[in-house]
């Protein structure tokens, strides 16, 4: 299994990463008994932080059920695409790898935190609800 950053820039959005020194990396990575998968996602900007402070979930990726993640992006800092004139939103894939495993993973969420993302994943079926029982309260 391996946890993976994707950054599948246009040039116009490395150009508008590149002009604030923006970094982000994984930090840490943790297989939790009950099958889930944590990754933790740090980013940071050399300057104008501010615009880059917290991640908004873009779509979910899922090329096989081996293979998933999530994009995320900064609201706060559109650029312009001038080749199509619209605006986009800056980002990065967090991506799993699971390739050589029969495990199948989904994507289920994150923890947005200020420059930081906890991301989930959970063995395919976790949601399942078909032997589910009504509470009564």
């Amino acid at each position: 299994m391996r946890a993976y950053l994707d950054f599948r820039h246009s040039d116009e959005e490395a150009d508008h990463f590149n002009k604030i020194g923006f970094g982000a990396k994984i930090t840490n990575a943790y297989e939790l008994e009950n099958g889930f998968i944590v990754v933790v996602v740090e980013w940071n900007s050399k300057t104008d932080s501010h615009k880059i402070k917290y991640a908004k979930q873009g779509c979910s990726i899922s090329s096989s059920t081996q293979q998933v993640g999530v994009e995320l992006q900064f609201p706060d800092f559109p650029f312009r695409d001038t080749t199509i004139d619209s605006v986009f939103y800056p980002g990065f894939e967090v991506m799993l790898d699971n390739k050589d495993s029969d495990r199948k993973i989904e994507y289920v969420c994150f923890h947005n935190y200020k420059y930081e993302a906890i991301v989930y994943f959970a063995p395919e079926g976790w949601n399942d609800n078909k032997n589910c029982k009504k509470i009564d309260f």
